[in-house]
């Protein structure tokens, strides 16, 4: 049946397969490729075929009909490659490709055949016997031709024998002229052209030449004329000059005079000697900042200028002098016309003349109190324009003519018939020359003049019994100076048949009435009243208050606008009721205060309220003895102006007051060694300080061993905010904080200042504080140090730790921490506290901070640095960080050239008892390189949480150290054993203290690089006791892991430990590797090396590239004391 079945399938047709012919393309030369001819071409095709292999392909070339290359099959790309030589005949090359079913393909190309010849080339610049200067820029040029390639096809190349192919900024044009520049450095260069065609003919041109050093740039000096000098207009000016150059003569140099104002004034060419001259007398009325300008023929310049003024000076055309004529009482005054050429505004100085002498008064007005009658004056004046003084002028003579005596207040009574009628001077008149006045008397009686008899010589007296009742009598004086009459005053009266009434009983009757009071309804108003500053005629003799000269103290007549009782006379600022003669001088706010034309800004404390009311002097409150401070108190709102100067105090403050410093020099507040130097009380208070040094302060509570327990500058107690900056602390002391203390809950700010040798016997180098917002920016800390073996935060300790828990709040931004030194943080300690650390820098190559426990150290807080350095820093744990329990976050962190005497070079990270809150900590795109410590050149991991992404460890090294650097221990056989020069870069597990338990650390490396790092032993890392590590790349393209690390058995007998050394003793220990790359540890057993805990041969595993397992892309080791897989 089965052979019927076989029948049954067969068929009389065979199958039919279909062959793909094959496809062929000659890909060199192309029908435009010049070739040259007697040449051998090396001819090159490409071969296809759809349903055969390269291999099963077979090409023939054939020239000209005549075969060059047989039958063979491409190489394993499908190129077929046939060389043969070519001559001027030589037309056509064809390619024929066949497969195993006799399928062919053919291609051709004609050929371009022509007899080259090089690239015409002149070379013109730079030419030979030029100076050329390597500051100055080069021109290289030549004219190009060639017959067959157009210019983009040639190849052109300048190169020097001294610097290479040289990169100029030139270009050929379509005439075929290349220019293009360039600088040479100093020497002397071949210069080469070289130019290729397309067949790679190519010229060469060659020029040596000379580059010297930088060009020297050419001085020059316009010697005449002087600078700001004045000229008339058109007046000839010459302008004299010096030039000279190095390189170039003087007459070469190129040389421009030219004018701000007028533009170029002239192109002169220098004498041999390099002296030149130039005159113009047709600068413009102006003033023209003339300049001279000299190049030399490699582009270096030179200078010079000078100011010269065109313009006329002004002229006086009138002078008098007013009054004219003038009399004894007048001021005198020059009157001035001028005229100026310019226009300018003109001013003028006088000299006064009398009788012959000068009065250099300098004012166009002569007092009357110059001058007395007969005096012969004149004014000489002198005009300027501020820039020429013109001609002096003077005036006409004028004699001062006699002043009369002026008018006499005369007085009648009384006015009683009967009578005698006496008419007498109220008010003498007085006379400007000083001259005699006597007084001639006249009368009228009812309108009519009297003829009658008088009982005095002068006239002043009317007899008893003349005068009747209702009778108008006028008296009228008229003064004589010997000279002239003075004007005359006259007086009236109505006789009376009885005496007036005095209603206010002084003795005195009513004017009206024909007495002399002038006020009868007061009786301290009367001819023999006192003159008192009121607005009141007191005395009735016509003057009131300071025009009156038997006025006690004319002053104190004038108005006082602020109330100070210093009237407008009296007060240099009358509408400052804080500037008068009684006010003390104050610092700091820019006023005379006591009138005494003076501002000192030295040794002056001064207090300003906030309220308003009247500052108070308190420089005697803060002036204390070098051993001795005074203990001022401030109690009141408001500003405390400290001016240049030291004041040794220890002082009280329990309100809320900004410090502030004025004066050129430093303000110093010295404690005296004995206190603190402020201290302020925390009852809600706000303090600011600004500019102020405070130095030599010792905290005044005594305490433990009798050292001070306080604040050495600065003690704030809870509930103050306080702010200070700009200022400096150097050389405070306190067993809590150095120069600052804050206590609780004191809010404290500080902004650009200096701390400097501050120190504290326990806590805080400069500062220690607990329970507040503290905010830290721009601030330097320098060799601050705390005493005891425990001290802790060396420069800075915030927080508070132990038993006592608190909400402390901490920001430091932009701080250098350098110097310091302290048992536990040696630059900064954080306790129990929330803490963003941004861009400090701690420590420096040569000033590093130095201590045991971290540079900065860290415990139960939260805590986020980003961008802080850690440099140069020397420790015995974590020569930059030390974390204890702590939450940490770093970002952008460097950690360069620290170093752990024993643990950690840049990081530890551990607790002690198995009981204290594990740490975590999280770093990230942060550089760890050069560190150093015994174990761990770089971090030290004890126990915790911790991962590093994107992480660079590099040339960190783990160092043995001898006897000398640490206390030996030895075997037993004496021998010393080594201590450290474990973990090149890391040191991973340990055990608790209390129970001896593994700590079961687990560190996560990701997308980090460990990098030539070195060690005894384990180049890279050591981790055992419970560790899990694990290197992650979360990229394939990543190049991530562990590259040149090094392991070198300093200091041990034997083979050096692997490059990853997983010891699983102390409980179980898990390496994990996902895409990291391995390149370690030359002259070590192994990339990863395990180690059981056991003896003999199984102990130890090596494992690399070649071993199985293989360190690979993906590895994963566990190991216990019974073995690893």
């Amino acid at each position: 049946m089965h052979l019927l079945m076989a029948l049954a399938c067969r068929t009389e047709n065979p199958i039919q397969v279909k062959n793909s012919t094959p496809e062929v393309e000659i890909v060199y030369p192309f029908e435009d490729t010049l070739l040259e001819p007697q040449t051998t071409i090396e001819f090159r095709a490409s071969l296809s075929d759809p349903n055969h292999d390269f291999d099963d392909l077979e090409a023939r070339w054939m020239l000209d009909d005549v075969e060059v290359c047989p039958s063979l099959p491409p190489d394993q790309d499908g190129i077929s490659i046939c060389a043969a030589n070519v001559s001027e005949d030589s037309r056509e090359i064809v390619v024929v490709v066949t497969d195993p079913l006799n399928g062919t393909a053919t291609d051709q190309v004609l050929l371009n055949i022509s007899t080259n010849t090089p690239p015409l080339v002149d070379l013109l610049t730079p030419e030979e016997g030029v100076a050329y200067y390597s500051d100055v820029e080069i021109q290289l040029s030549a004219e190009i031709e060639d017959d067959k390639d157009s210019y983009e096809e040639l190849t052109i190349e300048w190169s020097s024998d001294l610097q290479g192919v040289l990169t100029p900024d030139g270009e050929i044009d379509e005439s075929g002229y290349y220019s293009g520049n360039t600088r040479l450095n100093e020497g002397i260069h071949e210069i080469t052209l070289s130019v290729a065609d397309q067949l790679g003919a190519m010229t060469n041109r060659s020029r040596t030449i000379t580059v010297y050093g930088p060009n020297i740039a050419p001085s020059c000096e316009l010697t005449a004329p002087e600078s700001d000098l004045w000229y008339s207009p058109n007046e000839s000016i010459t302008f004299v000059a010096e030039v000279a150059d190095f390189e170039t003569a003087s007459e070469d140099l190129e040389i421009e005079i030219s004018s701000d104002k007028d533009g170029l004034l002239s192109t002169p060419i220098a004498n041999p000697d390099g002296t030149l001259s130039f005159n113009t007398s047709s600068l413009s009325i102006e003033s023209h900042n003339i300049t001279l300008e000299v190049r030399d023929a490699f582009g270096g310049t030179c200078t010079d200028s000078v100011v010269v003024h065109i313009g006329g000076a002004p002229s006086i055309t009138n002078v008098a002098i007013s009054p004219n004529p003038a009399k004894t009482n007048d001021d005198l005054q020059a009157q001035v016309t001028s005229y100026d050429p310019e226009g300018d505004v003109v001013e003028f100085s006088y000299v006064w003349n009398i009788d012959g002498n000068d009065i250099n008064t300098q004012n166009n007005t002569l007092p009357n109190t110059f001058t007395q009658r007969g005096n012969v004056i004149f004014v000489t004046v002198t005009p300027t324009d501020g820039n020429q003084i013109g001609d002096a002028a003077t005036s006409n003579s004028i004699t001062i003519a006699n002043s009369p005596p002026t008018a006499p207040t005369p007085s009648l009574t009384p006015s009683i018939m009967d009578e005698p009628l006496y008419c007498t001077i109220a008010t003498p008149s007085t006379d400007e020359d000083n001259d005699a006045v006597s007084y001639n008397f006249s009368w009228t009686v009812n309108g009519s003049a009297y003829t009658g008899s008088t009982t005095s010589y002068t006239n002043d007296t009317i007899p008893a019994g003349v005068t009747q009742a209702g009778e108008n009598w006028i008296c009228t004086v008229t003064p004589n100076d010997g000279i002239e009459d003075g004007i005359s005053q006259s007086v009236s009266i109505i006789i009376a048949e009885e005496p007036p009434e005095d209603s206010d009983g002084d003795g005195f009757y009513a004017e009206e009435d024909g007495g002399l009071d002038c006020d009868d309804n007061n009786a301290l108003i009367n001819p023999d009243g006192q003159e008192i500053c009121n607005g009141v005629d007191d005395d009735c003799d016509d003057l009131i208050d300071e025009d009156d000269p038997s006025v006690d103290d004319p002053l104190l007549c004038q108005e006082d606008n602020d109330g100070d009782g210093h009237p407008v006379g009296d007060d240099c600022d009358d509408n400052d009721p804080f500037v008068n003669p009684g006010m003390p001088e104050l610092c700091g706010d820019g006023k005379d205060n006591d009138c005494d034309n003076s501002q000192p800004e030295t040794n002056i404390v001064s207090f300003f309220p906030s309220d308003g009311s009247t500052p108070q002097d308190l420089t005697a409150d803060f002036t204390g003895q070098f051993n001795a401070g005074a203990i001022p108190q401030l109690n009141t709102d408001g500003a405390l102006h400290i001016c240049e100067g030291i004041y040794y105090v220890n002082a009280t403050i329990t309100s809320s007051i900004d410090v502030l410093s004025f004066g050129s020099g430093d303000v110093v507040l010295d404690g005296a060694r004995t206190g603190t130097i402020l201290t302020i009380s925390g009852n809600g208070e706000t303090v600011s300080i600004d500019n102020v040094h405070f130095e030599n302060g010792e905290g005044s509570n005594v305490g433990f061993n009798g050292f001070p327990q306080s604040g050495g500058a600065l003690a704030c107690i809870a509930g103050t905010d306080l702010t200070i900056a700009n200022s400096a602390f150097s050389d405070n002391t306190g067993d809590l904080g150095g120069a600052i203390l804050g206590l609780g809950g004191c809010d404290i700010t500080l902004n650009n200042n200096v701390f400097d040798g501050n120190n504290a016997y326990e806590h805080g180098g400069a500062i220690y504080g607990y329970f507040g917002d503290y905010v830290l920016t721009d601030n330097t800390f320098s060799n601050n140090d705390v005493n005891t073996g425990a001290g802790q935060g060396g420069a800075v300790q915030l927080g508070l730790g132990g038993s006592v828990q608190g909400q402390t709040f901490i920001t430091i931004t932009n701080n250098v921490f350098t110097g310091n030194s302290g048992y536990y943080g040696a630059a900064l300690a954080i306790f129990s506290a929330t803490a963003t650390l941004e861009n400090n820098i701690f420590g420096s190559l040569s000033e590093p901070n130095t201590g045991s426990l971290g540079t900065v150290a860290l415990q139960e807080s939260t805590v986020s640095l980003n961008g802080d350095e850690f440099l140069g820093n020397e420790q015995i744990y974590g020569g930059g960080l030390y974390l204890f329990s702590n939450t940490t976050t770093g970002e952008d962190l460097v950690f360069d050239g620290n170093d752990a005497l024993l643990y950690g070079g840049a990081v530890f990270a551990g607790e002690l008892e198995s009981t204290d809150a594990s740490g975590t900590s999280t770093f990230s795109n942060s550089t760890f390189i050069d560190n150093t410590g015994g174990y761990a050149g770089a971090v030290q991991i004890a126990t915790g949480t911790h991962s590093f992404t994107e992480c660079t460890f590099e040339d960190n090294k783990a160092v043995t150290r001898n006897a000398n650097e640490v206390q030996p221990s030895y075997d037993s056989d004496g021998n010393q054993i080594p201590f450290g020069g474990w973990g090149g870069s890391f040191y991973i597990g340990d055990q608790y203290d209390d129970n001896g338990q593994s700590t079961d650390v687990v560190v996560d490396l990701i997308d980090s690089v460990v990098r030539e790092n070195e060690a005894s032993h384990a180049g890279v890392l050591i981790a055992h006791y419970g560790a899990t590590v694990t290197c992650t790349a979360t990229s394939e393209d990543l190049e991530v892991g562990f590259f040149d690390n090094y392991s070198t058995a300093s200091g041990f007998v034997g083979t050096p430990f692997g490059g990853v050394y997983i010891a699983g003793y102390g409980g179980p220990v898990t390496f994990e590797s996902s895409l990291c790359d391995f390149s370690n540890t030359p002259n070590s057993p192994g990339e990863i090396q395990t180690y059981t805990g056991g003896t003999g041969a199984n102990s130890f595993q090596s494992y690399d590239a070649t071993t199985t397992p293989a360190v690979g892309d993906n590895t994963n080791i566990s190991c216990t004391e019974n073995g690893c897989q």
